[in-house]
């Protein structure tokens, strides 16, 4: 089993899962569990937003509450023709695909320790910035760009999609375009341990920013209305269709901003371990993608820096198991 003490990959890989709860055009994906404290750093979103979620703990399976606000596809039981065709826009053929590569942006990344937690703060309001910075193009060029929110708590957590479960310490609710993120999960007192603690800040935040970009893209609702429409092995597939593609964004991020985030050597190294996938957590929902669809995805989207190469919804069950 990966040691998930250095993991800093998404969702279950980084040893934490998310959980996507829409209720109020707002989709929740819990990462990490605790209550949210007074403290935020970025900014404000008065939309959804995405979670960042570290693989420091174990996620829960996406549990979206059932579909009821205007972002949610209508009738999300009983489809209509418009809406089979909507439901096929929004995933097959959604124009985030076609947008062309992530930006590349400068990204003056903090090098001090992580030692407290307001240098977390710091650190994680950075990276906001540069995911803000390099996504915005291509959003705006068929949506509305909203920026995320990062609200930090300890241990405990609640926000307008409702508490983050136990064990999680990262999660993004939709509702108020907000990061929620246990700041005690990544503070580390040596130098020793600050490559493996920072990797794990970016590789979490960029995973949970790609679920930004899903709700941003009109993806999400959809997802969500799929979700109650299935059960089982099938509910479990477009779990994973969702986080392997939020994975996907996130790589097409690090492959646009590689020289600017300093991807090289050990820090690149750093950022492949913990690719293990399901299977690697036993007694734990199979909702987050097995190793060989990990090894697929995410050099994908490294290698073209684009959202292009991230249609989880157009692949094969294979490529998605």
């Amino acid at each position: 089993m990966p040691d998930r003490s250095r993991r800093s990959h998404s969702s279950k890989r980084t040893g934490s899962r998310t959980a996507v709860a829409l209720a109020v055009a707002a989709v929740l994906l819990a990462g990490c569990g605790g209550a949210p404290d007074s403290s935020t750093a970025g900014s404000a979103g008065s939309t959804p937003s995405v979670s960042i979620t570290p693989q420091a703990a174990i996620s829960s399976t996406p549990t979206p509450a059932e579909p009821t606000s205007r972002s949610t596809p209508p009738s999300a039981f009983d489809k209509t023709d418009w809406e089979v065709e909507a439901e096929k826009s929004a995933l097959l053929r959604n124009n985030i695909y076609s947008a062309g590569e992530v930006s590349t942006v400068r990204c003056d990344l903090p090098t001090g320790l992580l030692g407290s937690k307001a240098a977390v703060v710091r650190y994680i309001t950075v990276m906001i910035t540069c995911l803000d910075k390099a996504w915005r193009p291509l959003i705006v060029r068929s949506a509305y760009f909203e920026p995320v929110q990062v609200h930090t708590f300890n241990r405990k957590s609640t926000s307008p999609c409702g508490p983050g479960r136990d064990g999680v310490v990262a999660f993004y609710c939709a509702s108020n375009h907000g990061i929620y993120l246990d700041w005690t999960a990544y503070v580390v007192e040596s130098r020793s341990r600050l490559l493996g603690s920072q990797i794990t800040l970016i590789n979490a935040t960029a995973h949970e920013y790609g679920h930004h970009v899903q709700e941003l893209a009109g993806i999400m609702p959809y997802y969500a209305a799929r979700y109650y429409r299935t059960t089982g092995a099938a509910r479990l597939e477009n779990s994973r269709r969702m986080e392997l593609q939020a994975s996907c964004f996130a790589t097409a991020f690090f492959g646009a901003n590689q020289q600017s985030l300093n991807l090289r050597g050990a820090r690149l190294e750093e950022l492949r371990l913990g690719r293990g996938g399901d299977e690697d957590y036993p007694g734990t929902p199979r909702d987050h993608g097995s190793a060989s669809s990990i090894r697929i995805w995410e050099p994908a989207g490294f290698k073209s820096s684009s959202p292009g190469s991230c249609n989880t919804w157009a692949a094969s069950a294979k490529r998605v198991s």
